[in-house]
């Protein structure tokens, strides 16, 4: 929960912090088609500036240069600072839909979905504030229940306040469970054109499968060249460390 508040901190970095002249100029640049200056000028930015904004435009000019690959890679990054950004998912499902690889997770019944509703239809960003809000509602009631006399107020403070810390309990863990489902850590997005996945952390060895770009995988463990991975159906192997770049 608190790595989840420092990158909300981190993300809330106005772009008034940023140089506006070189922002400017790298959307004008975008803007009359000249992608490969206006990408110099985002990436520029982004070395001083953690904003999904900066993200999400690196990722759209990546996706205008079809180097699917580094796009698919930044607008993670954005939706990692910003998760429930509709404009950035837009641009990932349309990445997306340029990748080679069909790779996908295990779906969650249906049944369950509905019993931890929660969990799967309110928004990251929401429950976040949903914390918030109980969290607030725990200190109101203790100040309720010590302030006042009356028994009627105690009572009422005290159900309130045992209701608002099972809520914040539940809303908490289900954000920091989803944030770590959706962005596990030591994720990573294959950024080469191809590049094959082996049996060993060797030259040699034999090839399981051969990723794209834009496939996104977990990274398990790192040797020399190599670096262990496994996608999202489970299937693991070595693939060049070279091949990828973290989220």
């Amino acid at each position: 929960m608190i790595r989840m508040i420092i990158i909300a901190i981190i993300a809330a970095i106005p772009l008034s912090a940023i140089d506006m002249t070189v922002y400017t100029n790298a959307h004008d640049l975008y803007n009359r088609g000249q992608f490969a200056e206006a990408l110099e000028r985002y990436k520029s930015i982004a070395r001083s500036a953690a904003d999904p904004d900066i993200y999400y435009d690196l990722g759209a000019t990546y996706l205008a240069l079809n180097d699917v690959g580094h796009a698919v890679l930044w607008f993670n990054r954005a939706l990692k600072r910003a998760p429930d950004d509709a404009d950035t998912r837009g641009g990932l499902r349309m990445a997306n839909a340029l990748t080679v690889d069909r790779i996908d997770a295990p779906t969650t019944p249906s049944m369950v979905q509905a019993m931890l509703f929660f969990y799967y239809k309110i928004p990251l960003t929401m429950q976040a504030i949903l914390v918030i809000v109980f969290a607030t509602l725990i200190a109101l009631s203790l100040i309720s229940f010590i302030l006042f006399d009356s028994t009627l107020i105690q009572r009422i403070a005290f159900a309130a306040g045992t209701a608002s810390i099972a809520l914040t309990i539940l809303f908490a863990a289900s954000a920091v469970v989803r944030y770590r489902t959706q962005f596990p850590e030591n994720a990573a997005v294959v950024t080469a054109k191809e590049s094959n996945v082996l049996n060993g952390s060797e030259d040699g060895y034999t090839v399981l499968i051969t990723l794209h770009a834009g496939t996104v995988v977990v990274i398990r463990d790192v040797r020399q060249k190599y670096a262990l991975i496994t996608l999202a159906n489970g299937v693991s192997g070595w693939i060049l460390r070279e091949a990828i770049e973290r989220i």
